[in-house]
């Protein structure tokens, strides 16, 4: 399946949602859940970015999945192949 953000939304909505809406949760959520605390939004910050009066800038990749992702590619004797595909699909998705 090709990554999208409406990848994410659960079937039962059939795909009937706002692609742009469902990109700033999205990218809201992947804020929150930075490894460094600092990095996190405060909770003023998400209201202000829910109601729209604040842009959801393209967030970090959180330091424990590309830690995974580069243990795999150890594992597996690849360079960086599997780093490569995270990044590739962050992007796609949270973008």
């Amino acid at each position: 399946m090709k990554a999208t953000t409406l990848s994410l939304l659960d079937p039962k909505l059939k795909g009937n949602a706002d692609e742009k809406e469902l990109g700033r949760a999205c990218r809201m959520a992947w804020w929150c859940i930075q490894d460094v605390e600092c990095r996190r939004p405060s909770t003023g910050e998400v209201v202000e970015q829910q109601e729209g009066e604040l842009g959801v800038s393209l967030p970090p990749i959180p330091g424990l999945l590309e830690s995974y992702s580069s243990m795999l590619s150890r594992s597996r004797n690849r360079t960086s192949a599997p780093s490569r595909i995270v990044k590739r699909t962050w992007t796609r998705v949270i973008n």
